[in-house]
């Protein structure tokens, strides 16, 4: 692994300036992206009592996972260190990275899994919602996902291993060659989730394709059917970006190494970070309750932009 490293290494050090000034502007912009869009979100949802609803506590969990990881770790480290040749910090930042990464990408599934069960109930099991999604069960569940996530890296941690740089991912990560303990729990807390979602959503849908009379005789509203839409959407966007990341995981676990060349790992990188900036164009494009949100949120920020230009 150290001569792989070396590689990345050498590669990273042999980019021209034009090179490193894309990639910088890019994740800068991903990343300013992704922290604004989701503070916003939840900034709405917290000053807006009607939109406290369960669905919206679950979006506004995932929103929290996104905002942290672009807020906490994008700007401040990976940008920092995508401008470098190097990881620029002391080693007590990179094992914190590696710790907040893991604990991100759990609460980001976790939380689209229970999205996913949450519209399961709505849409094809309606005379049991109410009962399961309450304010008071769904704020469980969302302290419950968090609570898992946070506990997930531990295990790793307590087999005396070490979060490491990977030059190529340009991030610090838990190591290619991981023990089948903690194999094990990756896979409950991401390929078990995973499962859930496909499977909740595959019912949706085709509950959603059934014709308009029967889904009003189901007792579900035209505005449930345009919110279940709005969420198969992000879990697709969700599943675009994280599905070649899971197959780059799973290769360089295979072979104990990391082995692909660095544009996969960049890209890699990259879909992470799309991943948790994308969701509040959705909100924006697809739900006009948040686009009316959005705007009312921005337009004071717009106008005053407006009279410093005029001064």
């Amino acid at each position: 692994m150290n001569k792989t490293k070396e590689l990345y290494s050498g590669e990273i050090e042999s980019r021209t300036k034009g090179e490193v000034v894309l990639e910088t502007l890019a994740t800068s912009v991903i990343c300013i992206m992704g922290s604004l869009g989701n503070f916003v979100t939840l900034l709405i949802i917290y000053k807006n009592p009607r939109l406290r609803t369960p669905t919206n506590l679950l979006i506004a969990s995932l929103a929290f996972s996104d905002f942290s990881l672009a807020t906490f770790l994008g700007i401040p480290l990976y940008i920092a260190t995508v401008a470098s040749f190097r990881f620029p910090f002391p080693a007590s930042v990179c094992q914190f990275e590696g710790f907040a990464i893991i604990v991100m990408i759990v609460a980001s599934i976790q939380t689209v899994a229970w999205t996913a069960v949450n519209r399961f109930y709505r849409v094809v099991r309606p005379t049991n919602y109410s009962r399961i999604f309450t304010i008071q069960r769904t704020s469980a569940i969302v302290v419950f996902v968090w609570t898992l996530s946070l506990l997930t890296p531990i295990p790793y941690l307590c087999t005396g291993e070490l979060f490491v740089f990977n030059p190529g991912k340009g991030i610090c990560f838990v190591k290619p060659d991981l023990d089948p303990m903690s194999t094990t729990i990756v896979f409950i807390v991401t390929g078990f989730p995973i499962t859930v979602t496909l499977y909740c959503y595959f019912r949706v849908f085709l509950k959603v394709r059934q014709h308009n009379s029967q889904v009003s005789q189901s007792a579900v509203s035209a505005d449930e059917i345009r919110v279940t839409k709005l969420l198969f959407v992000i879990v697709f966007v969700f599943m675009s970006c994280w599905t070649p990341i899971v197959a780059v995981e799973v290769i360089d676990y295979y072979h104990a190494r990391w082995v692909l060349p660095r544009w996969v790992y960049i890209a890699y990188s990259f879909l992470g970070l799309i991943s948790s900036a994308v969701n509040p164009l959705i909100y924006v494009t697809l739900n006009k309750q948040f686009r009316g949100e959005y705007l009312t949120v921005l337009r004071p920020c717009f106008c005053k932009m407006n009279v410093v230009s005029v001064l």
